[in-house]
């Protein structure tokens, strides 16, 4: 189809017509009353057809002067220092939380937000959406979508997460006997979705059970095995129909307990039973090699992750994939929040969510130029590295024995992410040695002990035992877990 047929068929799908943004127009053909290409088409154009908009302003950012000793394995000072922005006088190993923002990112972020302000009708009315096209189509290939027309940008997982869940509610909760699978350790405010959406008694948590008691690591056998337990469970309390169409949610990795979740195996085992697969992958966006192609094969139909965390853009970004446009137009037919987009598509339908400041999802680009400056693969591997260390001297100083990994780590080997881990505190602190069961008054009193002396990281209480749950980000060196060790020995529950 040559372009203009294909521009013609989106105008006549979306019953308006095009104008240029020269202002040769004869009339809106963008949402609302917005200037300007629409959108959904400019999104739906190949790569061959497709012209990506030109900065309206002169960019001081210069990339090439962060082109210096990048990738030392073990972090680097200069990373922490001239990269991002965090206070150096703090050991910082939380970024699994909320990020930390790149420095250039939040350069061009800043840019733009200048750029809006000199003329706001200028930038919301002409320049801002395109932008977000451009955004958009280049997060969607980093994923490895096939389509950008499968992706559309929103401020966070929450906000996506709502939306599918609301979609899923409206779709099948009201006419059909479904039901909503979720592991126990998913995040608490997606349980909280799924019981205000769906109904308490339809929400079914995925209890783990692990082969052996802690302090053995859980295991992707266990989480299939727990998983067929509770489906069967289901079936035999609701009837053998009742997983059709129903709904699991997975974590690609789980916020609490650090693990990397085998999702296309838990998703062919949903498939099997005629299930609608939705992933949390809040930790996903450069942590994980995404392939989100590979992933729809494999059974997901929902996937939403997080700019803001191990990506370091500005907070105010997520990206969601949906590939199947029977999807689109059901459970995505509503978002989280009505605009004018609504009866547009899906891209114009999130896009636009009401007047706010949209500077992060612009800063994107910069962000990608960043890390392909790095090189994705190389800056996973270096979190590997450095997480790896950093378990061993946890381990080493804690349980005396660096090799026995399995009696400090809460997950089995293969199931650690690039980053993140859940390390099991020493023995007379974790509640082994005495064979007591901690609480989170524990924790968080452990944890308020680790801030006053400028440690920012979680401690966890599982299954009634003491972690810490450490994260691995290029800026980080073993001498930040060195720090953690020897403070934490000098903590006394008393």
């Amino acid at each position: 189809m040559t372009c203009a047929r294909r521009h013609q068929s989106m105008i006549n799908k979306l019953g308006r017509r095009y104008s240029s943004i020269t202002g040769t127009d004869k009339g809106y053909q963008s949402i609302g009353s917005f200037h300007g290409e629409n959108p959904e088409f400019l999104n739906g154009l190949s790569e061959e057809e497709y012209v990506p908009p030109e900065l309206p302003f002169e960019t001081k950012i210069k990339l090439e002067t962060y082109n210096e000793n990048l990738m030392p394995i073990g972090g680097s000072s200069q990373i922490k220092e001239s990269h991002f922005m965090l206070e150096t006088s703090w050991t910082f190993i939380n970024h699994g939380a909320f990020g930390g923002a790149l420095r250039c990112a939040d350069l061009r972020a800043l840019e733009w937000r200048q750029f809006q302000e000199k003329q706001p009708l200028r930038f919301f009315d002409r320049y801002l959406l395109p932008q977000l096209v451009y955004s958009n189509r280049l997060l969607s290939r980093f994923i490895g979508a096939e389509k950008p027309t499968s992706t559309v940008l929103i401020p966070n997982v929450t906000s996506g997460m709502n939306s599918v869940l609301a979609g899923y509610a409206r779709q099948y909760c009201k006419t059909n006997e479904c039901v909503v699978v979720i592991f126990n350790w998913a995040y608490g405010s997606v349980k909280n979705m799924s019981r205000v959406y769906c109904g308490e008694r339809n929400v079914y948590e995925v209890e783990i059970t692990k082969g052996q008691k802690c302090p053995n690591p859980v295991s992707m056998q266990d989480i299939k095995h727990s998983l067929l337990q509770t489906l069967d469970v289901i079936k035999k309390q609701r009837g053998n129909g009742i997983l059709h169409n129903s709904l699991l949610i997975l974590d690609h990795v789980t916020s609490n307990t650090a693990l990397k979740m085998p999702i296309s195996s838990l998703a062919k085992i949903a498939k099997e039973e005629g299930m609608l697969v939705l992933v949390d992958g809040a930790h996903g966006l450069l942590n994980l090699d995404l392939d989100m192609e590979k992933l729809a094969n494999n059974g997901v139909d929902f996937y939403i992750t997080n700019a803001h965390k191990w990506f370091s853009s500005p907070r105010g970004t997520a990206i969601m994939y949906c590939r199947d446009v029977e999807l689109q137009e059901s459970i995505l037919r509503q978002p989280a929040i009505i605009s004018h987009g609504i009866d547009d598509g899906l891209f114009n339908r999130f896009v636009w969510d009401g007047c706010r400041d949209y500077t992060s999802m612009l800063s994107i680009p910069m962000a990608l130029d960043y890390w392909e400056m790095m090189g994705p693969k190389n800056v996973r591997k270096s979190c590997t590295d450095i997480l790896e260390r950093a378990i061993k001297i946890l381990s080493y100083h804690w349980h005396k024995d660096e090799e026995i990994l399995s009696k400090c780590l809460y997950a089995a080997p293969e199931m650690l992410s690039s980053s993140m881990a859940l390390v099991r505190l020493p023995d007379h602190l974790s509640g082994l040695a005495q064979d007591e069961v901690k609480t989170s008054a524990d924790a968080k009193k452990l944890q308020d002990f680790l801030y006053r002396n400028r440690i920012e990281v979680p401690i966890k209480c599982i299954d009634g035992h003491l972690f810490v749950r450490i994260s691995c980000h290029v800026y980080n060196k073993p001498e930040n877990y060195v720090r953690l060790s020897n403070v934490i020995m000098e903590y006394s529950d008393n």
